[in-house]
């Protein structure tokens, strides 16, 4: 579904966006965009989130700044970005609640960790848009770090492969380094600010958000562009079937939209309108969530979990995560 969108100017600078935490589009000034200042929910002691939606009790609290979450088998993971006290931290915790263990500390910023085979991969920024990709043993253990990177900003781990971005305006690139460490190769390049990446079954999607699509690549060949027509792509889920993703209409980005195309290509259909454009996605069993929200794979009306507004969320085949950015609150919401 081809839209109508406004020109944007394509500057050469960085375009971050991530260091606040808010969508921010090239051509709309060089520096990081500023830090929510929406009011945080309360939790009262009883495990009431204020605004009326049914109590959920949080597993964890005071981790304020989670960006992203994965699981595995037995497992919650999370990074706290550092944005509140400039010292981001991977951390994990047992699904169903428990003992909390930090696997890895370092200055400045972290965005992005995936979970594959017993390790934890992150992408670290640094100053200068000095970053590098760690691999972190999951129970506990010395952290390795496989390469250096410009500013990266998304992570995703596929086979015996790490992808990650290198998130710039407009020269923009995403590459793959082997999971023990190695020669780094270049998947894609030319990539006006590549947003949110999902590495699976030999295949990598992307958004590209300046561009306004979401695009597909087989290492090696050419990419293509599966949907397009946006201001911004944002963030990304992907199934055997389906990528499901978020896109803003205009520049505000104020009513994102979710939508979902094809693996293969073809009309993109729009699912809800109306979360946070920074709220991420996760998928299970028949069903997207989207932030706060879970909706349907086929279409229908959303159901939100709590009066939260998340960044992070991850799913299992029972149950939704997600965190409450601001007080740190995480909680699971069955299915």
């Amino acid at each position: 579904m081809l839209r109508m969108v406004a020109s944007l100017a394509r500057a050469s600078v960085l375009a971050i966006g991530l260091a606040g935490c808010s969508l921010y589009f090239a051509g709309q000034g060089s520096d990081p965009a500023p830090s929510p200042d929406a009011k945080p929910p309360t939790v009262t002691d009883g495990g009431q989130v204020d605004g009326g939606q049914a109590a959920l009790m949080p597993l964890a609290t005071d981790e304020p700044g989670i960006y992203e979450m994965a699981v595995d088998s037995t497992h919650l993971y999370w990074v706290e970005d550092g944005q509140f006290d400039h010292e981001a931290n991977v951390r994990r915790m047992p699904l169903g609640g428990g003992a909390i263990e930090t696997l890895f500390s370092t200055p400045e910023r972290m965005y992005s960790l995936a979970v594959s085979d017993g390790f934890v991969y992150a992408a670290y920024t640094g100053p200068n848009y000095a970053g590098q990709i760690y691999r972190i043993p999951a129970a506990g253990g010395s952290a390795t770090s496989l390469t250096t990177a410009f500013n990266p900003t998304s992570v995703s781990v596929d086979g015996s492969w790490v992808y990650y971005t290198e998130a710039v305006s407009p020269g923009g690139r995403i590459l793959r380094i082997p999971t023990t460490g190695g020669a780094t190769e270049v998947v894609a390049s030319d990539v006006d600010n590549p947003w949110d990446i999902v590495a699976t079954d030999g295949v990598l999607f992307y958004s590209e958000m300046n561009r306004g699509r979401i695009m597909r690549v087989t290492p090696g060949e050419t990419p293509v562009e599966l949907a397009g027509g946006w201001i911004g792509t944002n963030w990304m889920a992907v199934d055997s079937t389906n990528v499901y993703f978020s896109a803003c209409d205009v520049g505000s980005c104020e009513q994102p939209g979710l939508f979902r195309v094809a693996r293969t290509g073809g009309a993109d259909a729009e699912m809800m309108v109306g979360s946070s454009a920074d709220a991420k996605l996760a998928v299970a069993t028949n069903t997207v969530q989207w932030g706060a929200n879970v909706v349907p794979i086929g279409g229908g009306a959303s159901t939100p979990l709590a009066a939260v507004t998340p960044i992070a969320v991850a799913a299992v085949a029972d149950a939704y995560y997600f965190a409450d950015f601001f007080t740190g609150a995480i909680y699971r919401a069955p299915l």
